[in-house]
């Protein structure tokens, strides 16, 4: 049995992995393309996310993305951006436990 990692993952802090949920929105200044990705804690273990993978493929209409997860190769340039996330434990440094709120 062969375990595949995920080609986008979200990972918490004790080490587990699931796919992102993610979404192509637009910003309402430029109109411009962004991912939007949502905030969710580990499925396991309800810890925050602290590690963000996202693969970008580079390449053009003609070309079918690969199941690189897989081991299979592709003719597009792939990258893996990966990122620390540091949101919880920013709320968890300013959080008022008398009002239960982050104070304005």
């Amino acid at each position: 049995m062969v375990k595949i990692e995920p080609c986008s993952s979200v990972e918490c802090g004790n080490g587990h992995k699931w796919a992102p949920q993610v979404a192509l929105l637009q910003c309402p200044g430029c109109n411009g393309p962004i991912l939007g990705v949502r905030m969710i804690n580990c499925p396991i273990c309800n810890e925050p996310v602290k590690t963000f993978r996202l693969r970008t493929d580079h390449t053009n209409q003609g070309f079918g993305i690969a199941a690189i997860c897989r081991g299979q190769r592709g003719a597009a340039e792939s990258n893996l951006i990966e990122m620390t996330w540091h949101a919880a434990e920013e709320v968890e440094k300013v959080w008022d436990e008398t009002s239960g709120r982050m104070p304005a």
